[in-house]
């Protein structure tokens, strides 16, 4: 099992919104991996709790150099 705690993350919905936050904790639910996400500026109404399914892993310093590109 891959450890995601620490990690940042990246969640993408509504086709155009887009959420970065760290991994708190992680646990299997009905074989589901699922995600403890601290979301940075995150309203209240999204959930803390994600599948790791939902999810991506984000290299901040890649997405930095890919940025200053554009």
């Amino acid at each position: 099992m891959t450890d995601f705690v620490g990690k940042t993350v990246y969640h993408t919905f509504n086709g155009n919104s887009l959420l970065f936050g760290k991994v708190k904790g992680q646990m299997f639910r009905n074989k589901w991996l699922w995600l403890l996400v601290d979301w940075e500026g995150a309203s209240s109404t999204v959930r803390p709790w994600q599948k790791a399914a939902h999810v991506s892993v984000c290299d901040k310093h890649d997405l930095i150099e890919r940025i200053k590109k554009v």
